[in-house]
């Protein structure tokens, strides 16, 4: 049973007992049903109400922000079983309440109770929730423990709410696997050795040495002198104390300068502050306030491993027994199986740092939480990573991914200082590389997932820390100072830093295009590294093929983005709220992208039971894959197969980048075959600094089903006599993106617009986003369609970026059976029409001088012919990289296959 979100069907009414007994009996199955009225009430200033609820009389005012400690009601209450037992309220707004409902805040103490349990604290509880029923509001109160004996619950009213009913229900522990159950690790913790968290007596002794150097002592000196100074609490000593992260950082603080020093004195300091924390916090019912009760496990683990020998045995047990209690308060529940480590909430600090940290230091008193942890870490989570890191990108996109990921390296160097080496394969360390790849001129990332980022600098400093600890790369050590890791994890970087790595602030290092892989297939491409807000630099990615994820990942698999000067083709989502009308039928789907839509108006989308708009995209899943064996090109997780992916002939300023992928398994039974190629030239002038062609062949299983090419962009587009320009600028002035869509031919093509509201409407079902003010409402969706229907189209389409004012250049194209032959400027591209392979021999003709691309060759040698000059080359084309890159001169050319 979830102690969160589901509650059993009434069993037994609260049932008042005879004279000078408690009020209530609680039934030690199902749920017990308390009605406040039947409470004691202080008739002064208490009332009932119609709806059966009790609430404050006019002109009574509120004791829950101040320290009168004098009830408004009393439940005296006995359980027939002792326990721990799951409370609940419900309450209902009253006319006041629902003027405060729209300025609801997570802290607000307009919409909390003050509640005092027997001899605890009194604590300030949250009673209403503005997302719930305004007359019948559920919430979890939280864990009590009912001895059997007689107990009081007192309780202060808010304003503007009545309170209607207390529920109990016991505790169930969630049931482990049998597994995880019986699981023994071969790595274990250094037993009885502290400290053993981030560093062992071996590693300390590096981090002490570090500190000779320059650079660490540039950050230790400020970071010693806060935590040498007095921390004074603000609490009031009469209620129980909320989450302190000021103190929590100071405790640590001072553990870590005993760590460092050796000084017993200020390591008291540490263990005194964390100790009476520990002793009167309470995180209260907020909503996410499990983060809070990670941070505060983590925290206790750090001062309880490096203040080891400071704490009596008596301490020592007291820190065990807390933070397994708190344990339970996670979303992971206790044991943690309620959530998997491979995703969602599980795979951030719950896991992945807080409660592995706890493990590793308890397990002298107590080995179970870490065979626990090691079981999902070893077992669960480091396969699933291994595999889905084959491909330097993140499944959770940019905003999300950065969080994750950097709970993944907490979980590998947690384990790795512990026991002397990495359990994780290394390629955990090149993801990072991703969010390089993403940065935009001016510091903002390109979108990818849910995430809401346009930030001046987007910035992930303790991921690219551990990130950095273990590439060692001067390059990625230049990120760090632009994200002042130093200044804000002052503590990680002493103990990851290292301070003989040179700072390289340039880019210089890395190739301007990189491949993503084919697990989560994609290819980014870029005209150069100026990320100043004065750049013109083209960037341009594409994503598709591989598998889908779940969570926070979109349905988005052959979708691209082009920026110069400005978003031109870009992600129309915004994301605020998860699983919203507008999250699951616009902004998660492919709607919401710049990829092809194939309308169906039959075909059913759905999330679970749940009934989505039919958006024309591919699917949308939300269930997560467990295992890399779940992972098959017949599974619910399949997007499409990645053809190649290759960039040259210099890899690190390639003139080509190329990308194709076939996408038919993503769209399900409407479509038979979908390749899309991607094609990027980096053409070197500013007047001309780049263009991209795509092209799509796509066959469907019926003709009439309507076949869209999507193109998304910040500004309505401008029509031209080929196609559209888009705009936008940044503070390098005005870029456009010049748009030619070549096929369909004009006869048979139709273009509709979907511009402010418009935007959202999704094939008939209107949208509204839950930020309107923001540049999305002004943004626009063009929608390129074939007028006749036919089961098998193509589409071809160039897009050139020019200064404002710049013209594009002329596109010579001819299509000869299946060979389709493209020339723009000094460049030629040579690919199959049909979205297949070359296997037999053919030729083509290169009309003038030119860099030459030719594409989609199947694997062995080629041998290629100019008749006009007789010169011959040879190339051995690899599986995955299926492309020759050549100086080309004038002629017609006859291509060779493997025999």
């Amino acid at each position: 049973m979830s102690s969160r979100v589901v509650w059993l069907p009434l069993l037994l009414a609260g049932v008042r007992l005879a004279a000078g007994t408690a009020d209530f009996e609680i039934a030690p199955d199902g749920v017990t049903v308390v009605p406040f009225h039947r409470a004691r009430l202080e008739s002064a200033r208490v009332e009932t109400t119609a709806g059966g609820g009790v609430r404050l009389r006019d002109g009574a005012a509120s004791r829950v922000p101040g320290r009168n400690r004098a009830p408004d009601l009393t439940v005296r209450l006995k359980a027939r079983r002792p326990g721990r037992y799951l409370v609940s309220t419900t309450a209902a707004a009253d006319s006041r309440g629902k003027l405060l409902i729209p300025d609801w805040k997570r802290d607000s103490v307009d919409f909390c109770a003050k509640v005092r349990f027997d001899d605890r604290l009194p604590e300030r509880l949250v009673i209403f929730v503005p997302w719930r029923d305004h007359q019948n509001n559920r919430w979890t109160l939280g864990k009590f423990d009912l001895t059997g004996e007689e107990q009081e619950l007192a309780v202060q009213l808010p304003r503007g709410f009545a309170l209607k009913t207390l529920e109990f229900s016991p505790c169930v522990s969630p049931v482990m696997p049998p597994r995880m159950a019986a699981y023994r690790p071969k790595i274990l913790p250094p037993p009885g050795v502290h400290p053993r968290v981030w560093v062992t007596p071996d590693s300390l002794k590096r981090v002490r040495e570090n500190l000779k150097s320059d650079e660490h002592r540039r950050i230790y000196e400020p970071f010693r002198a806060a935590a040498l100074r007095p921390f004074r609490s603000d609490a009031d000593p009469d209620e129980a104390m909320a989450f302190d992260r000021a103190l929590c950082d100071a405790a640590v603080g001072k553990a870590f300068v005993r760590l460092l020093e050796d000084d017993a004195a200020v390591g008291k300091e540490a263990a005194a502050l964390m100790t009476g924390f520990l002793h009167r916090v309470s995180f209260g019912n907020r909503i996410d306030s499990c983060r809070e009760v990670g941070e505060a496990i983590y925290a206790a683990s750090l001062v309880y491993d490096w203040c080891y020998d400071l704490l009596t045995p008596e301490e020592r047990q007291f820190y065990c027994d807390k933070m397994l209690a708190m344990a339970e308060d996670l979303e992971t529940g206790w044991p943690p199986v309620r959530q998997t480590i491979v995703n969602g909430h599980g795979n951030e600090n719950q896991m992945c740092r807080d409660l592995l940290a706890m493990s590793i230091a308890i397990y002298d008193e107590n080995p179970e939480p870490y065979r626990w942890l090691a079981y999902q870490v070893l077992e669960v989570l480091v396969p699933m990573k291994n595999y889905e890191y084959r491909s330097p990108r993140h499944n959770q996109g940019t905003n999300y991914g950065y969080l994750r990921y950097g709970c993944d390296l907490y979980a590998a160097w947690l384990m790795a200082r512990m026991c002397g080496r990495q359990v994780f394969d290394p390629a955990i360390f090149d993801v990072i590389d991703y969010w390089t790849y993403m940065r935009l001129p001016g510091g903002d990332v390109l979108p990818d997932g849910d995430g809401s980022l346009e930030r001046r600098y987007w910035a992930y400093p303790q991921t690219t820390l551990l990130a950095q600890a273990g590439r060692k790369s001067a390059q990625l050590k230049g990120e760090m100072m632009r994200q002042k890791s130093f200044e804000k994890y002052p503590m990680l970087s002493l103990l990851f830093n290292d301070p003989s790595i040179p700072v390289d602030p340039s880019f210089g290092t890395l190739p301007l295009t990189v491949d993503f892989g084919t697990v989560l297939g994609g290819m980014a491409a870029r005209t150069g590294w100026d990320i100043s807000p004065q750049s013109s630099d083209v960037i341009a990615m594409i994503s598709g093929g591989g598998y889908h994820f779940g969570n926070h990942q979109h349905s988005d698999s052959g979708a691209f983005q082009i920026f110069y000067r400005g978003r031109q083709v870009t992600d129309l989502g915004q994301y605020h709220f998860y699983g919203t009308p507008y999250d699951f039928d616009f902004a998660k789907r492919s709607v919401a992208h710049s990829m092809m839509l194939v309308y169906d108006p039959e075909e059913p989308f759905a999330v679970g039971n749940r009934k989505v708009a039919n958006d024309g995209g591919i699917a949308l899943n939300q269930t997560l894959p467990l295992k890399p064996s779940d992972l098959t090109p017949d599974s619910i997780f399949y997007r499409g197969r990645v053809r190649y992916c290759a960039f040259g002939p210099d890899r690190m300023k390639p003139p080509f980048s190329a990308f194709s992928v076939d996408l038919t398994g993503a769209y399900g039974k409407k479509v038979e075959q979908y390749t899309r190629s991607f094609y990027f030239l980096n053409l070197g002038k500013p007047e001309h600094p780049a263009a991209v062609i795509v092209l799509d062949r796509l066959k469907t299983a019926r003709p009439e089903y309507r076949k869209y090419l999507q193109i998304n962009s910040q500004h309505p587009p401008e029509i031209t006599r080929d196609g559209i320009r888009l705009h936008n600028r940044n503070a390098a002035g005005t870029g456009l993106t010049h748009i030619s869509f070549l096929l369909p031919e004009p006869e048979n093509r139709s273009c509709e617009m979907k511009t402010g509201l418009e935007t959202c409407n999704v094939f008939g079902e209107q949208r509204t986003p839950p930020k309107p003010e923001r540049w999305q409402m002004t943004a626009a969706r063009s929608m390129v369609s074939p007028k006749q229907p036919a089961q098998e189209d193509t589409f071809l389409t160039i897009f050139q970026m020019t200064p404002d004012g710049g013209t594009p250049q002329k596109v010579d194209w001819t299509k000869n059976g299946a060979v389709l032959r493209i020339s723009l400027a000094d460049r030629t591209l040579i690919c199959h029409a049909r979205g297949d392979f070359f296997r037999k021999p053919f030729e083509f003709t290169v009309p003038h001088r030119s860099q030459c691309m030719l594409a989609d060759l199947a694997p062995g040698v080629w041998r290629l012919a100019n008749r006009e000059t007789g010169k011959t080359l040879e190339c051995r084309i690899e599986a995955g990289r299926n492309v020759i890159f050549f100086p080309a001169a004038p002629g017609v050319y006859h291509a060779v296959p493997p025999e």
